[in-house]
């Protein structure tokens, strides 16, 4: 009943919310996905940039086929109700997480948790959008919610493993479909390690987790191996310094640093910061103050134990243990790595829980009973709500196509198509089959990077007397920067450019011609 509601609620939610149209997915979201279907890798030139045209497309061909054989609400619904699965998996979490308390007191403390976590600023803006993180944050919650249930019994060794390897394979899934939940794998690891009652378990389910996670990304890493045999690189472009494939400089660190912390303090009021709605780490503003309230329940645990000693109601059980272990790991791993919002939605979604067991380390549970404890969860979620604001990546109201993008008929059947700017790698699905779109960008200065693969597919298409229809699109006037950089390459507007109406905005198209031989 909890799954159908949540998944109620997340198809509801996106359907008021209209047609997601975020940047990513005019990027590099449905383009990725597409080249993947159509096999189109080897004919377009990154037309969703060096940087993202070659992220792992596995994860968005759901959406990709969706929009290609349902409507724009049905894709969207479908999509907010998956990504409102993760609701009942957090509820589930926080019933494991709960085993002490009486009835009366564990449903509404739950409930309490649930609407805590159900107050996530990213998690609300990604419902029913193309983002990858609240698809792949059912498959880390699911391994997770496996590994905090695990208990070995006498007789039962084998199936207790298979189910903690069976975490491990989820959680090896989401870190293949998207490699910023390589946090997560780590968190794992080390909530592996704790909640056991002695060493033999505690390898045992560390070797369990590892094999699995390995089983996991390689069940989705066939990605990888096709860029390894592309590129020399099964990341590329990313850690190209340890790959050095000759299609990016060895030298460049392809690392997004803007919003690291410059040290342990600036860390440490993050989470103080987003209460206030500070862009810390967020492209784009929001507030929470979720992850202050679990810092300051943290802390008062703590003094309440240094204080009173270890006693049995404030000593966290196993999957408490677990929990904990994961949440802190995964989050220094993330604030180290890549400080970027998003990346963290799992942790937002766990907060309700982790809270939980915050409170619980207090020994809150003995001290007051009746309904004193989930009265002051009810205060909290209250407060979490009431003071939440979730960002907006973009909708559109609900139309009977995805995108609607008006090719004039000059461009032809084969035509070479240069992008200027972004995001516009997604009219190549509206583009003839036959045609190659190639995205020309200053800042990656193809041409400085020596003989690359790209430079030289592009001198072949040059070259191709099959491609006489040589095209530039750009969402306005074309760039002094692309007009620089594609003169490198012997081309110029001809000058009697168009405009067409399209969906999400209007397109201008601008015929090129060969001024001088490719340089």
């Amino acid at each position: 009943m909890l799954a159908v509601l949540g998944a109620l609620l997340g198809a509801g939610f996106s359907y008021r919310l209209g047609q997601d149209i975020c940047f990513d997915q005019l990027n590099y979201h449905a383009y990725s996905a597409y080249a993947l279907w159509m096999n189109r890798y080897s004919r377009d030139i990154a037309p969703g940039q060096i940087f993202h045209s070659f992220f792992n497309p596995v994860i968005y061909l759901p959406f990709y086929l969706m929009m290609k054989h349902l409507t724009p609400v049905m894709t969207g619904t479908i999509l907010g109700a998956l990504h409102g699965l993760n609701f009942w998996l957090v509820a589930v979490i926080a019933w494991i997480v709960t085993p002490a308390l009486r009835w009366m007191e564990r449903l509404p403390t739950v409930a309490a948790a649930l609407v805590i976590s159900a107050a996530s600023p990213m998690a609300i803006s990604e419902i029913g959008t193309t983002f990858a993180d609240l698809l792949t944050s059912l498959l880390v919650l699911g391994g997770l919610a496996l590994l905090m249930r695990a208990e070995f019994q006498f007789g039962r060794t084998m199936s207790t493993s298979i189910w903690i390897s069976l975490a491990g394979a989820l959680v090896g899934a989401a870190v293949s479909l998207k490699l910023t939940n390589a946090s997560f794998a780590i968190g794992l690891f080390g909530a592996a390690a704790v909640g056991w009652r002695n060493w033999s378990e505690r390898f045992t389910a560390i070797v369990a987790t590892c094999a699995g996670g390995c089983l996991g990304f390689a069940a989705f890493g066939g990605w990888y191996l096709r860029m390894w045999r592309m590129f020399y690189n099964p990341f590329f472009p990313y850690y190209n310094a340890i790959f050095h494939s000759p299609d990016y400089p060895s030298t460049t660190s392809v690392f997004d640093a803007s919003h690291l912390p410059h040290g342990a303090l600036e860390a440490l009021s993050y989470p103080f910061l987003w209460a206030f709605s500070e862009q810390a780490t967020a492209s784009l503003p929001s507030r929470d103050i979720r992850f202050a309230i679990l810092i300051i329940a943290g802390l008062v645990a703590l003094g309440v134990r240094f204080a009173w000693g270890p006693d049995a109601s404030r000593r966290w059980t196993p999957p408490g243990q677990r929990l904990a272990m994961f949440f802190m790991i995964s989050f220094c791993i993330w604030m180290y790595e890549w400080s970027i919002q998003r990346y963290i939605v799992v942790l937002e979604l766990l907060l309700g829980p982790a809270l939980v067991v915050a409170l619980q380390w207090c020994g809150l549970g003995k001290l007051w009973r009746g309904f004193l404890l989930p009265g002051i969860f009810a205060i909290i979620a209250v407060a979490c709500v009431v003071t939440m604001r979730a960002a907006d990546w973009g909708h559109l109201a609900w139309a009977k196509t995805w995108y609607s993008v008006d090719v004039p008929s000059s461009v032809g059947e084969r035509p070479v198509v240069f992008l200027d700017g972004e995001p516009l790698s997604y009219l190549v699905l509206e583009l003839p089959q036959a045609s190659t779109a190639i995205d020309v960008i200053a800042w990656e200065d193809l041409p400085a990077m020596g003989d690359t693969q790209f430079l030289r597919r592009i001198r072949d298409l040059l070259a191709d007397p099959h491609n006489e229809t040589l095209e530039a699109v750009a969402q306005g006037p074309l760039s002094d920067a692309f007009k620089k950089s594609i003169a490198r390459y012997g081309l110029s507007p001809r000058g009697d450019c168009t405009t067409t109406t399209g969906r999400p905005f209007p397109l201008t198209w601008c015929p090129l011609i060969r001024t001088s031989p490719p340089g």
